[in-house]
């Protein structure tokens, strides 16, 4: 049952957080009843921020938070709004609707909230997809960095060199993310932010994977060449779909002898040997 004005006779935890002080309300809101609660946001002087010190209470009422919701003087608080979105007490229905009064960063947020329900995560997801091909560079930039999934998957097609860099500093991408931006890009410099990242560029199957792109900068070439096992030099040094450059540069060095020799295969047994 949700309390209302007839209540304010017969429960004294609504009656008393109705008519506290201001400067009280703040204090009572950490043990506050569900009445009692209620009774704070009927107070002429709760505020805004009295709504986001409830909102961080988990867990809360529903009827708390469809009061909040349905109060025109919270409602149109953005704060408040994105609050609502980022609680997991809140109805999917409501959190779905919400999403189209938030912006990108909040929807990021929200979308990468494992606390709420994975049916707004995935709308907010959906919501940003959109989004994110009508907001500027430096939002993209942004964006970059703390996309979810989804927007990973779409973000990898990227040719923006500023974005790939913070696109990589994701702690969300994997590194199957970065072999495909690789082989889906022709842009020599996306290939020459990925090879030279600090984490990135040193994987195995990124640096096979920027090698085997025709548009890779020679001197990203020239710097992976030298670090792969001579089996690899000699199988791009073949390889007529790899860039000429890259496979005259292996062939010069098996010439000269240089890379790393073979790994030798380790004997399981001694009737191996």
């Amino acid at each position: 049952m949700v309390p209302g004005r007839d209540l304010k006779k017969v429960n004294p935890e609504l009656r008393e957080t109705m008519e506290c002080p201001g400067d009280q309300i703040a204090i009572k809101i950490p043990a506050a009843s569900e009445a009692a609660l209620h009774g704070i946001l009927m107070n002429p002087a709760c505020t805004r921020d009295h709504v986001l010190m409830i909102l961080k209470r988990r867990p809360l009422p529903e009827s708390v938070i469809k009061r909040i919701s349905e109060s025109g003087r919270w409602f149109a608080n953005h704060k408040v709004r994105t609050g609502l979105v980022n609680h997991p007490s809140t109805e999917t229905g409501l959190g779905m609707g919400l999403l189209r009064f938030l912006f990108w960063r909040d929807l990021a947020r929200v979308a990468g909230n494992p606390q709420i329900k994975p049916r707004i995560r995935r709308k907010a997801e959906q919501i940003l997809v959109v989004r994110s091909d009508k907001i500027t560079l430096g939002e993209r930039i942004s964006l970059a960095r703390m996309a979810p999934r989804n927007l990973i998957l779409h973000l990898r097609k990227e040719v923006d060199p500023a974005v790939v860099r913070s696109l990589l500093d994701n702690s969300r991408v994997t590194e199957k993310d970065v072999v495909a931006i690789v082989n889906h890009s022709k842009t020599p410099i996306v290939l020459q932010c990925v090879g030279e990242h600090h984490q990135w560029g040193q994987r195995y199957s990124v640096r096979m994977a920027l090698l085997g792109n025709r548009s890779i900068p020679i001197q990203i070439a020239l710097r992976i060449l030298p670090s792969l096992p001579l089996g690899d030099v000699e199988g791009l040094a073949r390889n007529s779909r790899t860039r000429r450059v890259v496979r005259v540069a292996a062939r010069r060095l098996l010439a000269e002898g240089t890379g790393k020799p073979r790994r030798k295969r380790r004997p399981a047994n001694r009737s191996e040997r």
